[in-house]
């Protein structure tokens, strides 16, 4: 009997991994690739792009932590800024996203967690949201959970492979199917603007 349940929770755990890399291709454009996955137990997806840009790991990795540059190339950041810089690998940033009338603004706070894996040639950036971590401000919906991770990781041409996933809960009346597709154009356009920012790099 012993040996039948550890059986039956080997083929679970092999059927949710299974689940979770079960991603959709949403759009295909322009050298950018878009997917989504439904997140259980949500009416919400977890978002993946992926994008091949011309520049080194360095530079990716100096202008996602360039908080200044931000709002250039991240699609909707009204404003965006470090909170904390504890070290060069943990920060905390708070931001802010345009969302169009009747709606209200959204902002977030984020814990950034820089992992140095050039062993297999690449970086890995941890966001998790820390929305106790600054106080809420007036006129502004905080974001409350949301969880995500960039990936450089370099290529045998030369170039960067960069990609991006993210997860986050609406936690207003704004309707799935909506966020869903808004976020699928807004990460495609935030991809572009990554891609065109690195061009500035030598």
């Amino acid at each position: 009997m012993k040996k039948q349940i550890l059986l039956l929770l080997f083929l679970a755990s092999c059927f949710v991994a299974q689940a979770q890399e079960d991603w959709n291709l949403s759009k295909d454009q322009d050298g950018i690739q878009v997917y989504t996955r439904r997140m259980e137990g949500t009416g919400f997806k977890e978002i993946k792009a992926v994008v091949e840009v011309t520049a080194s790991l360095e530079a990716c990795v100096e202008l996602f932590k360039n908080a200044d540059a931000a709002t250039s190339w991240v699609d909707r950041m009204e404003q965006y800024r470090n909170l904390e810089v504890v070290n060069d690998s943990l920060w905390y940033t708070y931001g802010e996203l345009e969302i169009p009338w009747p709606f209200t603004n959204k902002d977030f706070v984020a814990k950034n967690t820089l992992y140095n894996k050039l062993d297999s040639g690449m970086y890995e950036i941890t966001i998790s949201s820390t929305p106790e971590y600054y106080p809420e401000q007036e006129g502004k919906k905080r974001i409350k959970h949301s969880e995500g991770k960039w990936i450089f990781k370099q290529l045998p041409n030369g170039n960067v492979e960069a990609s991006h996933r993210i997860f986050a809960e609406a936690n207003d009346f704004l309707p799935p199917w909506l966020v869903n597709w808004v976020v699928v154009g807004s990460v495609y356009k935030t991809f572009e603007g990554f891609r065109e920012q690195l061009k500035q790099f030598p």
